[in-house]
């Protein structure tokens, strides 16, 4: 009988050192499952904000390219109303000369007036996002 008890008694030992092992064991998965929600949770965080960053950065680059598109249309629609008169037959050398210089002037004056433009236009405080 004395045998028999100390049969339960080990096993009822067993059961509590292999339930405290289940506890730590469970304490231990909850711990790993919660490092891993953290970490799902920040790679979330930046995936959004490169999302944003890139998001801000192509909207800089659509609006300057854009821009740029809208300033070469209107140089080449100027450059094809100024070259119109050259298409008369009835000009003389004097007149198309006179209209040469003109147009250089005038070309001139529009590249000079672009540069100052673009000099002015600068802002080095978005470096980041520039294309390039």
């Amino acid at each position: 009988m004395q045998r028999f008890l100390l049969n339960i008694m080990t096993a009822q030992d067993l059961l509590k050192k292999t339930k405290a092992e289940l506890i730590e064991l469970y304490q231990e998965k909850d711990r790993k499952y919660n490092e891993l929600l953290e970490q799902q949770a920040h790679i979330k965080r930046s995936y959004e904000n490169e999302l944003d960053r890139v998001c801000k950065q192509k909207n800089t680059m659509t609006k300057f390219y854009e821009m740029q598109h809208i300033e070469n249309l209107s140089d080449m629609k100027a450059l094809k109303d100024m070259l119109l008169p050259f298409s008369e037959e009835n000009m003389t050398h004097r007149e198309k000369s006179y209209l040469s210089r003109k147009f250089q002037n005038i070309i001139n004056i529009k590249i000079k007036n672009k540069l100052d433009y673009l000099h002015r236009s600068i802002d080095f405080s978005d470096d980041d996002d520039l294309p390039f």
